[in-house]
């Protein structure tokens, strides 16, 4: 039997990966908290998957956030790359 190369493995190494589209508005949000935090983006996702699995668990989860196709929801994010560049 031949020895194994290379690096161990970890116990909690992370193989998967997920790619998603965003909104402007959403990647705006998340260099922001990224930004506030500290944090990357990929940090921020996983406590972020972590706090509304927790929601989930509890039932409040449900019907947050609500879809709705109107700008009401939308606070005030740059409207062109040069604006959004200015904040960070």
């Amino acid at each position: 039997m031949q020895k194994k190369r290379g690096r161990p493995k970890k116990i909690d190494s992370k193989t998967d990966g997920y790619r998603l589209r965003m909104s402007k508005e959403e990647r705006y949000l998340l260099e922001k908290i990224c930004q506030n935090e500290g944090l990357s983006k990929a940090d921020v996702f996983r406590a972020l998957i972590k706090i509304g699995y927790d929601m989930s668990k509890n039932g409040s989860f449900i019907g947050y956030p609500e879809n709705r196709n109107d700008d009401y929801g939308i606070i005030g994010y740059p409207e062109n790359r040069d604006d959004f560049e200015d904040d960070l």
